[in-house]
């Protein structure tokens, strides 16, 4: 790591700045504050806007993780369904879970102010000047120094050459109905059931309680839908399998990049990418938080032995999985439907569960292959030569 620089020598001088005051941000300034004022002397922490936009994560996980303590539901079984298929596992030791974004915002808000050391600022940056002793960031109203800059900016880090550029994007309703419907003990991570669309599009149910759910219509595709579109698949979706009325209590909006990302070796050691950046939305699925926890627990692992904080890096056949998957998507969707059905059919949720955590085998993997029809991957390694 580079030397420590006397911070009191410029004004507007930080050990460490973070840009984006998202999942990622916000997860490396709590740990870096965890740390004694020895090791970590000063953050800024800068964001765009003040206004903090509500979105639901979801993730799997035992208990062991630092923010169990937001976990708002938690599901022991995971549901797969499709027109002749319907799978429901148990996932112990893990659970599926969920974190509102708000809880988790203002939580570490509240935790920001207890410690003098952190600087928050609202402004849009324009440029990031690397130098080998300070760096440089010039925003819309100031200029800032640190040693080292955190950023979760994508613009330069997509291989956009050799990679198609696919977007989980989705509408949710937050429910309530008029009496018991739902399972508060099964989350449905996919039910292809009512599908009429060429793209792959599935629906999410959330149970927050046995009336009230979370239910997601979502895609991957290239191309976004109107809002109108969602609403009236989801309408369909809900006379179809609910025998009762609704209320909408919510409404989310998203979409989630599902892109490949080039973490090119030029990259400053002072300069480091988090969150969408680093790579932490896994390309095929578009979950990200269990990735971002791993990713924080690696960089201060660093901070704490004064090494070179590392870059997130997966293992490349993993990298390769995942071209092949978004490959199918750009070019073949309407073979998804089915590798979905033979990926739930063939194998334990929990070994699928495993395999997107990147923690199988090359063993367990070739038989999740050998059970998957082969042509689409065939054709997704021809093209992709």
């Amino acid at each position: 790591m580079a030397p420590i620089i006397n911070l009191s020598m410029v004004q507007n001088q930080f050990q460490y700045i973070i840009i984006g005051a998202g999942c990622a941000g916000l997860q490396l300034a709590k740990a870096l504050l965890e740390q004694s004022s020895d090791l970590v002397s000063s953050i800024l922490l800068i964001d765009a806007e003040k206004a903090h936009q509500e979105k639901s994560w979801c993730f799997w996980h035992d208990n062991d993780h630092p923010y169990r303590h937001l976990v708002r539901n938690e599901w022991s079984h995971v549901e797969f369904v499709a027109e002749s298929l319907k799978v429901s596992e148990d996932i112990h030791p893990q659970t599926y879970q969920y974190i509102n974004s708000l809880d988790f915002h203002q939580y570490h808000l509240n935790l920001f102010e207890k410690d003098d050391r952190i600087k928050i600022v609202y402004q849009h940056v324009n440029e990031i000047i690397p130098n080998n002793k300070i760096n440089k960031i010039i925003t819309a109203n100031d200029i800032y120094f640190g040693e080292y800059i955190f950023h979760t900016n994508l613009v330069n880090n997509l291989k956009s050459d050799s990679y198609p550029k696919v977007w989980q994007h989705f509408l949710g309703w937050e429910i309530e109905v008029d009496y018991p419907s739902f399972d508060i003990n099964n989350a449905t991570i996919m039910d292809f059931s009512l599908n009429d669309s060429k793209d792959i599009q599935f629906f999410y149910i959330l149970p927050f309680s046995k009336t009230r759910a979370l239910v997601e219509c979502t895609f991957f595709s290239k191309q976004l839908i109107v809002e109108a579109d969602y609403e009236i698949l989801i309408t369909k979706y809900l006379s179809a399998k609910l025998s009762c009325s609704f209320t909408i209590k919510a409404k989310e909006v998203g979409k989630i990049p599902m892109h490949i990302v080039d973490l090119p070796h030029w990259q400053s050691d002072t300069i480091i990418p988090i969150g969408t950046a680093a790579g932490c939305i896994k390309p095929s699925t578009g979950y990200s938080f269990s990735r971002i926890i791993q990713h924080t627990e690696e960089i201060i692992n660093a901070v704490k032995l004064k090494k070179k904080i590392p870059l997130r890096r997966s293992k490349p056949r993993f990298l390769f999985y995942d071209k092949l998957f978004l490959h199918i998507i750009d070019y073949e969707s309407f073979t998804m439907n089915n590798i979905f059905f033979y990926l739930f059919k063939n194998n334990k949720i929990i070994t699928i569960l495993k395999f997107l955590d990147e923690k199988t085998t090359l063993l367990e993997e070739c038989i999740i292959f050998l059970g998957l029809p082969k042509m689409p991957f065939l054709k997704a390694i021809l093209k992709s030569k």
